[in-house]
């Protein structure tokens, strides 16, 4: 029974070696946080912060922006504000239609170099002829 009471005792003493050696890791920890901004070059935490909501899970970005979402793409729009609508005219129509009866290119291609959806280009490809019903 010895042994045990002596295992219990050595037991107790490394929890507390243990709960000393996380404290001094927590404290290094913080020291490193506080100096980071500046060692990466930016003015302040707050800075840092909001460079990193890029990175961070959609949910924890959200949080850091004060709940305003990201533009989905890197357009230079003001929060709230959506993309322009695109402009559709007999021309780009046109256009559109050349590159689909070329056959070169998938619909989202063709719709990423005109800036329009792949809807309307896939509409637009229903209406020239160029796909077959399902029967």
């Amino acid at each position: 029974m010895q042994d045990l009471s002596s295992l219990v005792t050595t037991l107790a003493q490394k929890r507390q070696e243990l709960a000393h050696i996380e404290t001094e890791l927590k404290q290094a920890q913080r020291h490193r946080l506080e100096n980071l901004a500046v060692e990466v070059g930016f003015a302040n935490t707050d800075e840092l912060i909001l460079e990193l909501a890029e990175f961070a899970s959609a949910g924890l970005a959200t949080a850091i922006r004060g709940g305003k979402r990201a533009p989905r793409n890197n357009a230079a729009r003001p929060h709230g504000s959506r993309k322009p609508r695109a402009v559709v005219n007999d021309e780009t129509r046109d256009k559109l239609a050349a590159e689909l009866r070329a056959g070169t290119r998938s619909a989202a291609n063709i719709a990423a170099m005109f800036g329009v959806s792949a809807s309307l280009v896939n509409q637009l490809k229903r209406k020239i002829g160029l796909t077959k019903r399902r029967r």
